[in-house]
C-alpha cells in the first residue's frame, strides 16, 4: 500500500516519475547512505517515517515476476555510471599531471 500511495503522490507531483523505476531509485537511495545498514536500520526502527512500511512493500515487489530482474539491471545501470565517473575523474587526473608537466618544463 504504502509504495503505491508514494507513487501516487511522487506522480500527481511530478507526471515525467511514471518513467522512474523504483529499483533505481532504491538502489540510487542505497548508494547516496553508502550501503550503510546501520542507517537502514535508523530508517527502518524510525518513528518519524514509515519506512518500515516502504520497505515491506519494496520487498513484495521484489517478489513479482520481473521485480529480480528489474532490480539486478537497476545495480548493473548503477555499476555502469560508476565506471564511467571513474574513468572521467582518471581522465581529468591524467590532463591536470599533463599541465602540471608542461608548466614545470
Amino acid at each position: 500500500k504504502c509504495l503505491k500511495i508514494q507513487t501516487m503522490k511522487l506522480e500527481a507531483l511530478f507526471p515525467l516519475s511514471k518513467t522512474v523505476e523504483i529499483h533505481s531509485l532504491f538502489v540510487q537511495f542505497l548508494s547516496s547512505i553508502s550501503f550503510d545498514c546501520s542507517m537502514l536500520v535508523d530508517f527502518v526502527i524510525s518513528n518519524e517515517t514509515d519506512f518500515d512500511h516502504f520497505l515491506v512493500d519494496y520487498f513484495q515487489s521484489l517478489l513479482n515476476d520481473s521485480g529480480k530482474e528489474r532490480f539486478k539491471s537497476a545495480c548493473q545501470e548503477r555499476d555502469a555510471m560508476k565506471k564511467k565517473e571513474k574513468v572521467a575523474e582518471r581522465s581529468k587526473g591524467d590532463a591536470k599531471k599533463e599541465v602540471e608537466s608542461i608548466e614545470i618544463a
